[in-house]
């Protein structure tokens, strides 16, 4: 996938370009609908598939808030979207002169001059330009008018819930992990550099990696069952997320236990995917009932990764049988 930080770019031999536009945050099923179809018109008018996203995210300029904490960072973003197999990604700077442009403006000079689409992807309840004005009425009028198609997807639904980066934060914030994974189509995840260790968890039995530099959404404050990846490694854990009650911190922290490996993180940049909430923090009367309920947390995790691995091998063995026969 080729990233152009400009809107301005060569088009030879002047294929026909398919583009779809938006935030992209977490990349969800919704996101992953509207690039696969870009990948598929594309294919079938033997032109060049793209999406078009901001930086920083709008919501950071509307609301003057550029601390605003999101699914993922651009690196992850650009990442998830190569993954939907297209081939430019063009990242346009979000700014209050473009947040107050208008929705014809925008159009004639962004999509038609410079990038000459043939086809606009866009999802039912799409709109762009000052106040989102320019909603998908508006764009299938546009369109028709300077000569791109405009290509509706229909919303994507989980169990009857609208997909929605809205949802997937909400999820998060309530500790429902389940439910976040099933929207973003995989683990929600975060990522920080392990910082030095307070000795808390190794005094315990536990030794735990602290987590810093987290640009990404905090999930709601408990202990999960989750897998660390680290130096092209992927390995069972345990996470806490929160103040350590029982010891009186004030500050949120996130501490990964690695199960049944001794590895020296210091320093590494570790990816923790959320697998499920075992419990919320809670304070405990002494630092023996502590260590208990420390024990059963592993335990319930040691026994979630051993029901995955079992279930893994017998869809193994049932697909090998199906080629077999």
């Amino acid at each position: 996938m080729k990233i152009l930080e400009s809107t301005k770019f060569s088009n030879k031999p002047g294929k026909p370009l398919v583009l779809t536009i938006g935030n992209f945050d977490g990349v969800h099923l919704a996101h992953r609908a509207l690039l696969d179809t870009v990948v598929k018109t594309a294919e079938r008018l033997g032109g060049l598939s793209g999406a078009l996203t901001f930086e920083p995210h709008p919501l950071k300029v509307l609301l003057k808030n550029p601390n605003i904490k999101l699914l993922a960072t651009s690196k992850e973003r650009a990442a998830l979207i190569e993954q939907s197999r297209i081939e430019l990604l063009f990242w346009l700077r979000f700014d209050d002169a473009l947040a107050g442009t208008s929705a014809r403006d925008f159009v004639t000079r962004v999509l038609y001059n410079d990038l000459r689409i043939a086809a606009l992807v866009a999802g039912h309840d799409y709109s762009l330009g000052r106040d989102k004005e320019g909603n998908l009425a508006f764009l299938q009028e546009i369109g028709a008018e300077l000569g791109f198609d405009v290509i509706e997807v229909p919303r994507q639904e989980v169990d009857g819930i609208v997909v929605s980066s809205t949802k997937v934060r909400e999820c998060l914030l309530n500790g429902n992990i389940g439910l976040a994974s099933d929207l973003l189509g995989r683990p929600y995840s975060i990522t920080g550099t392990v910082g030095r260790y307070s000795g808390r968890g190794h005094g315990l039995g536990f030794p735990t990696a602290n987590l810093v530099s987290i640009e990404t959404l905090l999930p709601q404050n408990g202990v999960y069952i989750t897998q660390s990846h680290v130096d092209g490694g992927t390995f069972h854990s345990v996470t806490n997320i929160g103040h350590h009650p029982t010891f009186f911190s004030e500050t949120t922290s996130v501490e990964t236990h690695i199960l049944d490996h001794q590895i020296d993180l210091y320093g590494k940049s570790v990816k923790i995917s959320f697998l499920k909430r075992l419990r919320p923090e809670r304070r405990f009367s002494s630092r023996e009932e502590l260590i208990r309920q420390i024990c059963s947390d592993v335990d319930q995790a040691r026994e979630f990764f051993h029901i995955q691995e079992h279930e893994s091998l017998n869809r193994r063995s049932v697909d090998y049988k199906s080629v077999k026969a």
